[in-house]
């Protein structure tokens, strides 16, 4: 999907450097999960910035719809996306409902 705020909402940024060496290791996704509770508890920013663990020199944004300036969020665009099969098997699903699983697993995770 693509999406457009105002230039001056802040986002919060991992970088790699702040990563463990092993982070995108499966075994190690509790770094990530930690990461990503420990903001959407304190509820700072509404914008995390992450380095994809699936796909090297790819960026991932966690946009949560709890912060206040959700509101200044905009929907442009929505593409298909197919899920990597790391992902949707983790959790236990197949191919045919991995769309439902993939949600639920961001919702737990946030």
């Amino acid at each position: 999907m693509t999406t457009e705020f105002p230039d001056n909402i802040k986002i919060n940024v991992i970088h790699l450097v702040d990563l463990p060496d092993n982070w995108s290791n499966f075994s190690q996704m509790q770094v990530t999960q930690t990461i990503g509770a420990t903001w959407i508890k304190e509820n700072k920013t509404m914008v995390l910035q992450m380095p994809s663990s699936i796909i090297p020199d790819e960026i991932n944004y966690l946009i949560n719809a709890n912060h206040i300036d959700f509101k200044f969020l905009k929907l442009i665009k929505i593409q298909p996306f197919i899920f990597d099969a790391r992902i949707t098997f983790a959790r236990g699903c197949g191919f045919d409902n991995s769309f439902r699983c993939i949600i639920s697993f961001r919702w737990e995770v946030l």
